[in-house]
């Protein structure tokens, strides 16, 4: 056990950094460093090495309204405990014995601190814990696309073909240089975010161009419809961001053929698991996703401030509780 060090840059990180973030593909050094030159915001790097390995986590500065997942306005500079681009994965990665130096290490963070998505709900006493926005996965269970549709009730393999139907003249197309990703489709994305309940930052399009992820373009008479960006780890395959022209996502059921998409790579892929990421859970749950439970906390070396947060914390979590469909045959795991 000791004391984290902090490192201000990607290239003062220890060799081993990488060696537990494999299948965190976020944590990883590359994406880390593509990062800090596309979306600079005052990243810091903490680590400690003991017994069991490197403990890690990232920290980033953002003015952020607080009252995102409840009502109002209230914009505070924030130390956020998280990946600097708004996926649903935890920017941190802590060892069982180095999880009372990571408690430590936060109560010396000065000013609002604020940590999201975290898998589990016990960072006390520095910190008050709320929930924030569920992550939308799917077990894949072995199965391949065909088997998936089949193994569906009636109903929902039914809305699942009707809505490819839509998509039959739609032309799809992964990039192989991602440099080729234009202001236009870039604009879909601005339109996804200006309408967005939850606004956390705005990545510039450096951040799509310059990425070693995949980007896939859905157009019709090469008019722009929509685009995924999507990763792919060991067991896991994630959708990032996307875009949409809204105008004509009834006519082609875009969002949803886009999701439609994404699960049938993922099977193609054979991974475990199909991350959907946050939002929109009641069209991702009629895939077949189960919803993750992400907590956030919330601390403030004021100890007034932070009396308030406490009193508070229910405005500042998410609290929607989307019904959960039958969409499979029988039970599934």
């Amino acid at each position: 056990m000791g004391l984290f060090t902090c490192a201000t840059n990607i290239r003062q990180l220890p060799e081993d950094w990488d060696a537990i973030s494999s299948d965190h593909p976020f944590l990883s050094r590359s994406f880390l460093q593509h990062l800090e030159v596309v979306n600079p915001c005052g990243q810091q790097y903490y680590y400690s090495i003991g017994p069991q390995g490197i403990s890690l986590f990232v920290t980033y500065q953002h003015r952020l309204n607080i009252l995102t997942y409840g009502i109002g306005h209230l914009a505070l500079n924030l130390t956020v405990v998280g990946i600097p681009c708004s996926v649903s994965s935890p920017g941190f990665l802590i060892k069982n014995d180095t999880l009372e130096d990571f408690k430590n290490e936060l109560g010396r963070i000065q000013g609002g601190v604020l940590i999201l998505n975290s898998g589990f709900h016990d960072l006390a006493p520095h910190c008050v814990c709320g929930q924030t926005l569920p992550t939308c996965i799917l077990k894949t269970n072995g199965l391949n696309f065909r088997t998936y549709l089949d193994s569906m009730r009636s109903h929902y393999r039914y809305k699942i073909m009707k809505s490819m139907q839509r998509f039959a003249e739609v032309q799809i197309t992964k990039l192989d240089d991602n440099s080729c990703f234009s202001p236009d489709f870039y604009r879909l994305y601005e339109q996804v975010f200006d309408r967005s309940d939850f606004k956390l930052e705005k990545l510039p399009i450096s951040f799509f161009q310059q990425s070693k992820s995949q980007l896939t373009l859905f157009e019709k008479d090469n008019e722009p419809l929509a685009f995924c960006q999507t990763k792919l780890s060991e067991r896991n395959y994630y959708f990032l961001f996307g875009g949409i022209d809204y105008n004509n996502n009834h006519r082609f059921d875009t969002y949803f053929n886009m999701l439609i998409h994404i699960v049938k790579s993922g099977f193609e892929h054979r991974v475990e698991t199909i991350d959907l990421g946050q939002t929109a859970e009641w069209v991702k749950m009629r895939l077949g996703c189960t919803l993750d439970p992400r907590y956030l906390f919330a601390r403030h070396s004021n100890p007034l401030i932070h009396f308030g947060i406490k009193k508070g914390i229910h405005l500042l979590g998410y609290r929607n509780q989307p019904t959960k469909p039958h969409v499979f045959k029988g039970r599934r795991k």
